[in-house]
């Protein structure tokens, strides 16, 4: 039963909505190569390999520079190119 609850609780939390009920700013997204969803927050790769966060900002996980919150995607700060891959955790990115 411990080894179960303990898989169980290393999962990581993954959410899928459907694009209908996404915010219209985040459906219209474009040039998106990947998608990543943290706790509070979600992230985009961009094909030219630059990265854009929107969400809960309370650590600074949307990579702006602020810790505020963000309901539209902003510019990660220096990452606007030649970022190859895009992870979140609940408080980072």
């Amino acid at each position: 039963m411990y080894l179960l609850k303990s898989f169980f609780h290393t999962l990581p939390f993954v959410c899928i909505v459907w694009l209908g009920s996404m915010p219209a700013y985040a459906a219209q997204l474009s040039g998106v190569a990947a998608i990543a969803a943290g706790g509070l927050h979600t992230c985009v790769l961009t094909t030219a390999g630059g990265a854009k966060c929107w969400g809960h900002n309370s650590e600074g996980q949307l990579g702006d520079n602020s810790t505020t919150n963000r309901l539209t995607p902003v510019g990660v700060t220096d990452i606007a190119s030649g970022a190859a891959a895009i992870a979140v955790g609940y408080f980072h990115t």
